[in-house]
């Protein structure tokens, strides 16, 4: 008699080992990201030496949250309540994750009610899609009722996320086309701030993109795959909270990084012309022959 795994066996390994490895590599990855986010919301405060504004505590306190429940998703549900905890983390962390993206295309358009109201109705869909889906995940889990529609309970959630994610793109590449004119005439007078102003917009645009992307292939596996319990599909749902997790998080990097680049030009300027003013004219011109 043979003492080797039969195929049937190998594939119940695959499927509790890899997506769990793939879940905890994505961890690996957003669990720095997200401390060196907290530091820098935290520490540019402190050194301004300003009171705590409330888009910044709020985003401090998201950032926080977010990484609580990251690690409470991270360990392998083997009890009932424990899967159940996790469940209503990872949902939790979706909803957070769009809701910062649609925070970020809302102080794009502070006065345009049309605008918003479009907004306000994503983050609305996204968030009842996701209580939909985790009363289902619940029943399934502590009640053992399994949902008549398998298919459709998949794809419901990340289709109203997907959307959520791509209005808010969509808004924010809008904005950067109507006011490019603006900014290439900054940028042929030289002007730095408008082209940092151009690169936040690209990089926004740019990874809303790629989040979207995410949420599109768990689309096409869920139509193609119905199946839940396919590797596919586990590996992208295990990974998938701490990518939602992940993409703010860069957000709040990549702005706290070009933050930095601005202070940093600006105080150069600032004591160049110091420089400039306590030499005078004539000292200038030796000081550049000098250089």
């Amino acid at each position: 008699m043979s003492n080797s795994p039969s195929d049937n066996q190998l594939s119940e390994l695959q499927l509790a080992i890899l997506p769990n490895a793939i879940g905890s590599l994505a961890f690996g990855i957003y669990f720095p990201l997200a401390l060196s986010a907290i530091y820098n919301l935290s520490e540019t405060n402190r050194m301004q030496g300003y009171p705590w504004s409330k888009p910044r505590l709020a985003l401090l306190l998201f950032t926080s949250a977010m990484l609580l429940l990251a690690i409470m998703n991270l360990h392998y549900p083997t009890l009932s309540s424990i899967q159940a905890i996790q469940l209503f983390a990872s949902r939790f962390t979706y909803i957070l994750s769009d809701g910062i993206v649609i925070w970020r295309a809302w102080v794009f358009y502070p006065e345009k009610w049309t605008a918003r109201s479009i907004l306000i109705l994503s983050i609305l869909g996204a968030c009842g899609a996701n209580l939909v889906d985790l009363t289902a995940d619940f029943k399934e889990v502590l009640i053992g009722t399994h949902p008549g529609n398998e298919f459709a309970e998949t794809l419901t959630f990340p289709m109203f996320s997907l959307v959520a994610n791509f209005v808010a793109t969509l808004m924010i590449g809008y904005k950067a086309w109507c006011h490019r004119g603006i900014i290439q005439l900054c940028l042929s007078l030289s002007n730095k701030s408008a082209y940092r102003a151009q690169k936040i917009l690209v990089l926004l645009v740019e990874s809303g993109v790629i989040y979207c992307v995410f949420w599109v292939l768990l689309l096409v596996l869920g139509a193609v795959m119905p199946n839940v319990a396919s590797l596919p599909i586990q590996i992208i749902m295990d990974a998938l909270p701490v990518l939602s997790a992940i993409y703010p998080v860069l957000i709040v990097l990549i702005l706290a990084r070009e933050r930095f680049v601005e202070q940093q030009y600006s105080q150069n300027m600032s004591l160049s012309q110091s420089i400039r003013f306590a030499l005078g004219p004539g000292n200038n011109d030796e000081l550049k022959e000098s250089v």
